[in-house]
């Protein structure tokens, strides 16, 4: 069987924009690139605080406001929102508030092969 590319990804998301506006590949920091299938907007927050989530496919409220420089109600927001796009789950344990992207974890879509470097 043939392999398939980024770019081949890529042509197969823009041609199912026809269907609406739910469709579309979101570039992310690190050469990391995001197929959205909803049809809400991802405003600069939000691409922003997806970028900053690794290959494990989490990140924890504090490393986020540290990481983009936010304070806490801001992060606070943009966690909540995409909570309800139904992008990422809270786990609260403790002192420690953590928020999973299963979608970004590294490998999960297939983990018998490499899938698509920098897509998620």
């Amino acid at each position: 069987s043939e392999r398939i590319s980024v770019d081949d990804v890529e042509r197969a998301v823009n041609k199912l924009s026809c269907l609406g506006n739910g469709f579309r590949v979101v570039s992310l920091e690190g050469n990391r690139k995001l197929i959205q299938s909803i049809p809400d907007e991802l405003n600069p927050d939000l691409t922003r605080l997806l970028s900053t989530v690794g290959p494990s496919g989490y990140i924890a409220m504090r490393d986020a406001v540290a990481q983009l420089n936010w304070d806490q109600e801001r992060a606070i927001g943009a966690f909540r929102r995409l909570m309800e796009m139904g992008l990422c789950w809270i786990d609260v344990f403790e002192e420690n508030t953590t928020y999973w992207f299963l979608g970004m974890i590294q490998g999960a879509a297939n983990s018998e092969s490499e899938g698509l470097p920098g897509f998620y």
